[in-house]
């Protein structure tokens, strides 16, 4: 089976944790955002291709299953390989709280993973030396010579897709201060947020934060080092118990993807 991905993305990164958390080996066929749209157009059928709140009709991760069928969101990659993979012990939807894990994380897949993302994109590409350390480490040599060729209109597409403007940073920045205080006072001193356990619900809790975390261990990309109000800001949500939480689950539950290729 294929996962196409944008490597860096976070959405992508819930993908394959699950996966991987199950033991399932994939190829995964990985591009730098704009160049994923035309093998996406050829991977998901047209009646798939429809937008929600958080992606395009065009977004990764995309699935293609060995038996043909194409899975092109995050949330339904990692209800399949649960479902398909899991066993009673290593379930991310415990039945007696698969509807309360399945209702928290909607807003963290359609509201706290757009903000961050909108934060990821905004520090990544005010820094020309980190972005190009970025698409360096993470594509194969066709995608860094476009790259090469192409960055300053690449960058000026991604500012205008993703809306980067001064004021929008500043909302979304207090959101995403919000949402992990909000997330800090549902879990409390709890180790998991359901079943004391490691569930679906504390992966993509963990997912969704990790652009204004990393580094983390076992994320499955190279992300860059950046420095200034990105620092500022992953310190501040370290000291959250939101943030504290990300990093053990990234720590204890993240697993090696062992037999994976990429191209």
């Amino acid at each position: 089976m294929e996962l196409l991905t944008i490597p860096f993305s976070h959405y992508n990164e819930r993908a394959r944790w699950a996966m991987q958390h199950h033991g399932i080996v994939a190829h995964e066929r990985r591009y730098l955002p704009m160049l994923h749209f035309a093998p996406v157009r050829r991977a998901v059928p047209q009646a798939q291709q429809t937008a929600d709140a958080a992606s395009s009709g065009l977004s990764t991760p995309v699935l293609v299953l060995d038996d043909g069928r194409v899975l092109n969101d995050s949330a339904d990659i990692v209800r399949w390989a649960d479902e398909s993979h899991g066993t009673p012990s290593t379930t991310l939807f415990p039945a007696k709280h698969r509807e309360a894990i399945e209702a928290f994380e909607e807003p963290l897949q359609t509201s706290l993973g757009k903000d961050t993302r909108f934060l990821a994109y905004w520090f990544l590409l005010s820094d020309k030396v980190a972005f190009s350390e970025l698409v360096r480490h993470n594509v194969g040599w066709w995608q860094r010579t476009l790259f090469a060729v192409g960055a300053p209109a690449a960058r000026a597409g991604m500012r205008k897709r993703f809306g980067l403007t001064q004021p929008r940073y500043e909302k979304v920045r207090a959101r995403v201060e919000a949402a992990a205080a909000e997330l800090s006072e549902t879990l409390g001193k709890r180790d998991y947020f359901f079943a004391d356990r490691f569930t679906s619900a504390d992966l993509t809790a963990a997912a969704m934060l990790s652009p204004i975390l990393l580094p983390l261990p076992g994320y499955g990309a190279h992300i860059p080092s950046l420095e200034g109000d990105y620092t500022q800001l992953r310190d501040q949500l370290q000291q959250t118990r939101a943030g504290q939480h990300a990093q053990r689950m990234f720590e204890r539950h993240r697993p090696a993807p062992a037999a994976w290729t990429r191209s």
